[in-house]
């Protein structure tokens, strides 16, 4: 008898906990739906030529300068304009053609790190910034390629939204690859895109990414440029945004004009590495950021979770209680994967929640103890 009741109150509490994380999952779809339908502020009516300096890091990368820098040099813009390329002490042949390419554009500048002295690329874009003539800093990749020849005034004219704004995030989506496996990496970074523009929206912009952001010189130095965090090898974004983004001083821009396409990594062991380096930024975050990120994160892993328990405890209440949140996920993302140019996903969309489960739950979490561990080594060191 004791068992029994014993067994009704845990099915009780896992019932609650299942309900409990499914309405806080289905009020974060919804106000990611919300979010992505409210734009956070419109391009003024007549546009100021801001001038504007493009910064490009480039260590080896001559075979992608060589397909995108025709791309980038013949924006189409009004204004002053010039594009940094800084060569990070590269040993391949991105030097002779850097020089090749400034025979034939007045907006090519060429910046060159001959000895890397810190890991990653915040030293070389630090010097890309000393070097700038312009205030307003563009970021993008050297493996990056506009949508168009309109992504630089597109930009540009987010940046006079108004007049307290700083910091401009762009999207910078990844080329449709086929097989739905190998268009994980591709959801992956819509996620994270649903992330940081839904935050931004609602007035908590706690990151962008390096590929298509852009900057005033003024919000850098308020940062201390990348000083607090140069031992990092990664957050020369997410972790500069994160520092100085307020809801007075950033907007996002979703104009496909001015998306910013990557081919993304090639091999899982490469990506994997990529993610273990932004991960590590997460316990650099504002603690409210931190905070957030792992409720969003926890009630996703939990949700699962609890309805495979549920399954073999009450199956029924575990079936239906999946069902409404996957049609609550079917609904809410449907129009933001429209936003996203991203509409091919939806057939998948199911599985690859699914599949972000188990990156929440197994490698990001394993991560942030890494990453947690290493911090507090540090510190002990020091």
């Amino acid at each position: 008898m004791d068992y029994l009741f014993s067994e009704n109150i845990s099915a009780h509490l896992l019932l609650w906990v299942a309900v409990s994380v499914a309405a806080v999952q289905i009020a974060f779809m919804a106000w990611v739906s919300i979010a992505f339908r409210r734009p956070s502020a419109a391009p003024p009516v007549s546009v100021v030529h801001t001038s504007i300096s493009v910064i490009i890091c480039a260590r080896n990368e001559e075979f992608n300068l060589k397909k995108h820098l025709p791309l980038l040099l013949t924006q189409e813009y009004a204004g002053e304009w010039e594009l940094i390329v800084v060569n990070d002490a590269s040993s391949d042949g991105t030097a002779a053609l850097l020089s090749e390419f400034q025979k034939t554009s007045s907006h090519l500048r060429v910046v060159t790190v001959e000895e890397k002295e810190s890991p990653g690329k915040k030293g070389a874009l630090a010097a890309g910034i000393r070097a700038a003539s312009f205030d307003w800093l563009l970021f993008t990749d050297a493996d990056c390629r506009p949508a168009g020849n309109n992504w630089l005034s597109g930009m540009a004219a987010y940046m006079t939204t108004t007049q307290s704004t700083r910091l401009v995030l762009g999207y910078g989506p990844l080329e449709t690859t086929k097989g739905w496996l190998r268009q994980w990496p591709r959801w992956e970074a819509i996620h994270t895109a649903m992330m940081y523009v839904s935050f931004a929206r609602a007035g908590m912009p706690y990151m962008g990414v390096g590929r298509n952001m852009a900057i005033h010189r003024s919000q850098y130095e308020a940062a201390g440029g990348f000083s607090s965090h140069e031992h990092l090898a990664s957050g020369d974004d997410d972790l500069l945004v994160n520092a100085v983004a307020t809801r007075y001083n950033t907007v996002v821009c979703l104009d496909p004009e001015t998306f910013m396409y990557s081919a993304g990594k090639t091999t899982f062991r490469n990506w994997l590495r990529q993610k273990r380096r932004h991960l590590s930024t997460g316990a650099h975050y504002r603690r409210i950021h931190q905070v957030l990120l792992t409720l969003l994160a926890g009630t996703h892993v939990m949700h699962y979770l609890a309805i495979i328990l549920l399954l073999f405890i009450a199956p029924v209440a575990g079936l239906a209680l999946w069902a409404v949140r996957a049609g609550a996920c079917m609904i809410s993302f449907r129009y933001v994967l429209g936003v996203l140019k991203a509409g091919d996903l939806y057939p998948c969309l199911l599985l690859y929640d699914a599949l972000t489960t188990v990156y929440y739950g197994v490698f990001a979490v394993w991560e942030a103890v890494r990453g947690w561990w290493i911090q507090e080594k540090s510190r002990d060191i020091w």
